[in-house]
């Protein structure tokens, strides 16, 4: 059908139609091949809300209702290692092991170089757990004892060389009694022990002792009879003072005259001798000497050996001359570690 002999206005009417037509067709199918392409809209990344809350009081018991099922062990080292570290820090603190107690004078400290006036002295032989007093009561014996002399040694500890000189001096119903050693020139300090008190018919009854030693100041032992007491300047323990009881001095004089005693009475000589000796920081400790002839010694000689009671004990060997009064002719003080003192008898003197 042409619309070429139509009147203009019909012309511009049907055309009009047409048009309406194809829109409407193009509307209602979705026809888009007519437009031109339209850019697809860029994607945009989804919004993330993070809100934190407390997780309420419930929640542990809605745990314990519903146990999760167990997870597998991490593999990360680091990770692995956090259940040890929690372990280990629940563990209680050990508690510091202590420290050994340093062993009194006379012990074998172990110090190396100990100073000079270590080198020179006799040493302590305290035993590490001896008891206040003795067990048993100490025997009391009626000793002979010596004239006043005065008594020289030669004196020997290790490299060590010097001299010695013991004094003993009784007088009124009282004594002193004094042992000093000294070394050579450039060996080291002088070593000074003395013991003062009153005499008995038991012998010695010490009242104060003092152990003195280059460089380090004095230290005492004093026999509070009236109180029963002993007490150290070097400690604060005081315990009770058993009849007999002598100081780290007295014990030797105490001996030569139980031997006098025996020697007078013609009694044994090579019985055992027990005396009981003060340490100088507190307690009592019980020598006992096994007595023997030691023929082989020149002079002749009774060999007094007082052996070690525990580790860091000391050995006491006295030489006694077989003569009256049984000066002693050498001494000898070893220590748990081999070190000794030797003191050996040069010349005597009396003291008038």
């Amino acid at each position: 059908m042409t619309t070429r002999g139509w009147p203009a206005h019909l012309r511009r009417l049907g055309l009009t139609a047409a048009a309406v037509a194809l829109l409407h067709a193009w509307l209602v199918s979705g026809w888009r091949p007519l437009l031109p392409p339209q850019p697809e809209p860029t994607a945009q990344p989804p919004a993330w809300h993070v809100q934190l809350r407390q997780a309420p009081a419930s929640a542990a018991a809605n745990r314990a209702a519903n146990p999760q099922p167990p997870q597998p062990a991490p593999t990360d080292r680091v990770g692995a290692s956090a259940p040890r570290l929690q372990r280990a820090a629940a563990l209680p603190q050990a508690e510091p092991a202590p420290s050994p107690a340093l062993p009194t004078l006379g012990r074998a400290s172990g110090r190396a170089g100990g100073g000079a006036a270590a080198a020179t002295a006799p040493q302590d032989a305290d035993l590490p757990a001896a008891d206040p007093t003795p067990a048993e009561p100490l025997p009391l014996y009626e000793p002979s004892l010596p004239e006043p002399a005065e008594l020289y040694f030669d004196a020997t500890r290790g490299a060590m060389r010097g001299r010695a000189v013991l004094r003993w001096t009784p007088q009124d119903g009282r004594y002193e009694l004094e042992l000093v050693v000294t070394p050579e020139s450039g060996a080291g300090a002088s070593f000074r022990q003395r013991s003062t008190g009153a005499l008995s018919s038991h012998g010695l009854e010490p009242q104060r002792f003092v152990d003195e030693r280059g460089g380090r100041g004095q230290r005492a032992a004093n026999f509070r009879r009236d109180e029963r007491e002993l007490s150290f300047s070097a400690s604060t323990e005081r315990v009770p003072l058993p009849d007999g009881l002598q100081d780290r001095l007295g014990w030797l004089v105490q001996i030569v005259g139980v031997m006098n005693a025996r020697t007078a009475a013609d009694q044994p000589r090579d019985e055992p001798i027990v005396v009981g000796v003060a340490g100088l920081r507190g307690g009592v400790t019980r020598w006992t000497f096994d007595v023997q002839a030691d023929a082989a010694a020149d002079p002749p000689a009774w060999r007094l050996v007082r052996e070690p009671q525990g580790p860091y004990d000391t050995r006491v060997e006295l030489w006694l001359d077989t003569s009256p009064p049984h000066w002693p002719l050498r001494l000898r003080y070893t220590e748990a570690r081999g070190d000794a003192l030797d003191l050996v008898r040069r010349a005597q003197s009396a003291t008038p």
